[in-house]
């Protein structure tokens, strides 16, 4: 396996580990709450099946489609080495441009417009700094396929 090759098979497998500390993050990084929900003007929305069933439940189930989706999105373009881009399509990045990167627009979107939800409130840092990694996962994602989207079409 080349560096380059290496290299992009660890991006794929930190977005899937970034996908799968979602609910650990959750349940265990959580914004102070000076009232504790008591009192009419400490309204708290605070539903724990939410926090302590649903969400794990949810990013186990799609942990699978997940890890397809980032493998597909690093993956380099054939001949590739062995079984380690077992998860990735067939045909890499290149051939499946521009809809991985359009996934990966949505993505990055979806995580700003859930990081701008929050920027008056007053939360963990360690919430901004996951956003902010998974941001930069997506943008990366779309950077590596676009180049081998590029060199794809300058060899036709």
């Amino acid at each position: 396996m080349r560096a380059g090759e290496a290299a992009r098979w660890l991006a794929a497998l930190a977005g899937l580990l970034l996908w799968l500390c979602i609910p650990l993050l959750f349940i265990y990084v959580e914004p102070p709450n000076p009232c504790h929900g008591q009192g009419p003007d400490c309204m708290h929305d605070y539903i724990p099946v939410l926090e302590f069933l649903f969400l794990p439940l949810f990013t186990l189930a799609t942990a699978y489609p997940f890890a397809r989706f980032a493998f597909s999105l690093y993956a380099p373009p054939p001949p590739r080495a062995g079984r380690i881009w077992g998860l990735a399509a067939r045909d890499g990045a290149a051939a499946h441009w521009p809809l991985l990167a359009v996934f990966a627009g949505l993505g990055c979107a979806w995580t700003l417009w859930r990081t701008a939800m929050f920027l008056g409130m007053v939360e963990p840092v360690e919430m901004y700094l996951f956003r902010f990694a998974f941001i930069l996962w997506f943008v990366a994602g779309i950077v590596v396929g676009w180049r081998d989207s590029r060199r794809a079409r300058a060899e036709l």
